[in-house]
């Protein structure tokens, strides 16, 4: 592969190169506007306020501010914006990715796959060489002259591999001209943003800061992390000893109260009267405090979603399930009560049964799989992927539960509880839960995505407390991902070592992990550096799934500004969630320490007691083929679909937030 060293990815590396998402006369554009308007600006402002010495004082400083806060912008992209090789990704687990990946033959159509990744190119331009430079890319973080003798010779074996398990066959050759989307070694794609948005996004931070302490969270610093610990809203002394702000009033008919009642007769009811009186009206302030805290939550959760989540469209994802594919989902239509299937199940069933009528071989010392105990069993699942396969068409049975939730049919389970009989039910078609309460032991670790931190969940949250009164729950605020400010990004595995650190500081040994959007990527690394911590996972919106995908980088690095992002109120949403994307620490976050391979979450590093809930209209998630990849490997996973929403949509969905929730406590059922 020597001739592949001075390809697109070779061009990248070389100096001089790009270091900037903005080069040349664009730079200088970009700087005269910014430099050339705040002065026109403070010399407008002189002008006008020549009459009133303090307010043109305070104009002239702010501008100044702004100024001098562009130039330290200009100077911290030029020092973030540089690529570092090292530490590059992990390449021990680079066999079991790609034996993996060829799992995906089913999924999707390689050569699809392939244009998506090389800029729309056809894919007979592709070439072969093509393909072992962005394999060298992907996996190893080289280019394809920087591999070992040894690692080239598994790089092209697995292109190999991909043409026999595709079926398709790259033209010989190299085509040095041809880019794909390097995001890792790419100027990264940021604007500079004027300090007045982050004096606004920190002083929201402040804001969320106040709700959580009125909802019962205390803070706490885990490394560099803000965390939030809420103790269960109910529970007896557990939740008396740290309840929030609002937590409800005592019954009078004890502790001082006891003494007004030992005078008797008269005096004793008068005693009642009073205590009652007062209790009532405890009571009353109570209810008024929780409603305001309500209708607080919902208004301020839901006018951060409206700017934080997609507003779709109806534009179709660049990429559908493979043609052909027995496992490619037919279009669901939302009224329809059910779809006509058979009635069997694929064979990935029938070895579950097998095994759970083996005895208690795969039984687990805790009530739930684990992410390592799943991929203990997941071997023989994969092994029998093609049979499975080849029976699903007749075979696999899906149902639609209500106008927007789908359960694909899934694997029985195959392990018990630890009283020896039924392990609780992670995805019963019902999504009902067993009665009783929820595990205390079990706390909820909440991790927010993209956009403005952990308000536009707050709402969420509550509701999610609520219906886990016995729960404990926390929460990890990640700033570079929230609009704060912050000199560089954290590797999502600080934040994942955070958690782990912070679970085990409050003496928890497992949790249930509920992530939404980049907060999978965080419950992914959990699952995969933690495996026994992980109790059950919630991915919502998993961008962590099929992130080998082109469409979430296409859409949340690559996408454009056009003259069509202002015809419409959700598309000047849209526009406004595009330039969120393009801050700093953001871009940083996506591109400098971001390497997919170790951020993915394969279905076999999953808890058996997993809920994935994807939006049909996602812009980022494939959610058609993640539904696919999950019934190829034939994880147990349930599975919830909305097909009109869009990313973070369930943000403003209140319907699917209450069968969320409905889920989320069967999973924590006691």
């Amino acid at each position: 592969m020597s001739q592949l060293g001075s390809g697109y990815a070779a061009s990248l590396l070389e100096p001089g190169q790009p270091g900037h998402a903005l080069t040349g006369g664009r730079a200088l554009l970009v700087d005269a506007l910014w430099l050339g308007g705040l002065s026109v600006a403070g010399a407008v402002a002189w002008r006008l306020l020549a009459a009133h010495p303090t307010a043109r004082l305070l104009a002239a400083g702010y501008l100044a501010a702004e100024g001098l806060f562009y130039l330290y912008g200009k100077w911290r992209f030029s020092a973030l914006s540089r690529v570092c090789l090292d530490p590059g990704p992990d390449t021990t687990k680079n066999p079991q990715h790609f034996e993996r990946f060829l799992g995906l033959r089913d999924v999707f159509c390689i050569k699809e796959f392939l244009s998506g990744w090389f800029m729309g190119a056809p894919p007979e331009a592709v070439l072969r060489g093509n393909v072992e430079e962005f394999v060298a890319y992907g996996f190893h973080g080289k280019l394809p002259h920087q591999l070992t003798k040894a690692e080239a010779a598994a790089v092209s074996a697995f292109v190999s591999q991909v043409e026999a398990a595709w079926g398709v066959t790259f033209q010989p050759g190299f085509n040095p001209h041809l880019p794909f989307m390097a995001h890792a070694w790419e100027g990264l794609r940021a604007y500079h943003k004027p300090l007045l948005l982050f004096a606004i996004t920190e002083a929201l931070a402040r804001a969320a800061h106040v709700l959580m302490l009125l909802m019962g969270y205390r803070p706490t610093r885990q490394g560099r992390f803000s965390c939030w610990v809420a103790p269960p809203l109910e529970g007896g002394a557990a939740a008396g000893a740290g309840g929030g702000v609002l937590s409800p009033p005592t019954s009078p008919m004890g502790g001082p109260w006891a003494s007004l009642g030992g005078g008797g007769g008269r005096r004793h009811s008068t005693s009642e009267a009073v205590a009652g009186a007062v209790h009532q009206a405890a009571d009353a302030v109570h209810h008024a405090a929780e409603h305001a805290l309500d209708a607080t939550l919902t208004g301020v959760s839901a006018a951060a979603a409206v700017v934080a989540a997609q507003h779709p469209h109806g534009v179709a994802p660049p990429l559908a399930p493979r043609a052909g594919s027995p496992l490619a989902l037919r279009p669901v239509a939302p009224p329809t009560p059910t779809l006509a299937a058979p009635a069997a199940a694929p064979r990935a069933t029938e070895l579950s049964g097998a095994a759970n009528a083996s005895g208690g071989a795969l039984r687990r010392r805790h009530k739930a799989d684990s992410a390592s105990d799943y991929a203990g069993r997941a071997a023989p699942a994969e092994a029998a992927t093609q049979a499975a396969v080849e029976a699903a068409e007749a075979d696999a049975e899906v149902r639609l539960l209500s106008p927007f939730r789908l359960a694909a049919a899934r694997p029985s389970s195959p392990a018990g509880g630890d009283d020896g009989g039924p392990a609780d039910s992670a995805g019963s078609a019902a999504g009902g839960h067993r009665r009783g309460g929820t595990r205390p032991d079990v706390p909820v670790v909440f991790l927010h995505g993209v956009g403005f931190g952990v308000l536009p969940y707050l709402h969420l949250v509550r509701e999610m407390q609520q219906a886990c009164g016995q729960t404990p729950f926390f929460m990890v605020e990640v700033p570079h991902v929230a609009l704060r400010l912050c000199w560089e990004a954290r590797a999502v595995d600080d934040v994942a070592h955070a958690v782990e650190a912070l679970l085990r500081r409050h003496g928890h040994s497992r949790c249930c992990v509920v992530g939404h959007s980049y907060g999978t990527f965080v419950a992914s690394r959990l699952c995969q550096l933690y495996p026994d911590l992980v109790h059950s996972a919630c991915l919502l919106d998993p961008v962590a799934m099929l992130t080998c995908h082109p469409q979430l980088l296409h859409n949340f690095i690559y996408k454009e500004f056009s003259a069509g992002s202002f015809t419409s109120v959700g598309d000047v949403m849209d526009l406004l969630r595009l330039l969120c994307s393009r801050d700093l620490t953001i871009a940083q976050a996506f591109c400098r320490k971001f390497h997919w391979s170790e951020l993915m979450i394969w279905p076999q590093d999953l808890p058996r007691r997993s809920l994935v809930v994807l939006s049909g209209q996602d812009d980022l998630v494939p959610s058609s083929l993640v539904q696919a990849h999950l019934k190829v490997t034939g994880h147990p996973a349930k599975v919830m679909h909305h097909p009109d929403l869009g990313h973070g949509g369930i943000l403003l969905a209140q319907a699917f937030q209450k069968e969320f929730i409905t889920n989320l406590r069967a999973l924590l059922a006691c």
